[in-house]
């Protein structure tokens, strides 16, 4: 199997942003800039500190931050939304709830660039590694 080329990591820290009705919120998000024209990619983690709205409820709005960070390239970024383990042992079922999740996030674009639409795939970790080319830390 081809090694993946590692992509380079151009941010990785908490992003601030207005969640509904304007309350404050932040999430995590690690922008990488793999090699060649690949467009970038945007991992956007839902904190358990966020006191605002969810990544789900606001990724159109996290995409478009994103996406004038990075100057508004043509080619809009691939972004994945990601909720670490917050797993409880349901002990009647003898299964977890709530265990980490990568979902892929594809958009319609509106006339100005920004997002709109979101549509939700899930995704494995292995599948985030391999489109970074290195183990998510």
């Amino acid at each position: 199997m081809k090694e993946s080329i590692p992509a380079e990591v151009i941010y990785d820290g908490p992003w601030h942003y207005k969640g509904y009705h304007g309350v404050k919120s932040v999430c995590y998000l690690r922008l990488y800039q793999p090699k060649g024209s690949s467009p970038a990619i945007a991992i956007f983690t839902e904190l358990d500190q966020n006191p605002g709205t969810s990544i789900t409820n606001r990724i159109e709005v996290l995409t478009t931050l994103a996406w004038e960070f990075l100057q508004k390239p043509e080619a809009a970024p691939v972004v994945i939304e990601h909720y670490p383990n917050r797993g409880v042992h349901n002990t009647h079922t003898d299964r977890w709830q709530f265990p980490e999740s990568f979902d892929l996030v594809e958009f319609d674009r509106k006339p100005d660039g920004s997002f709109e639409k979101p549509r939700w795939r899930r995704i494995s970790r292995a599948e985030v590694e391999k489109l970074i080319g290195q183990p998510i830390t």
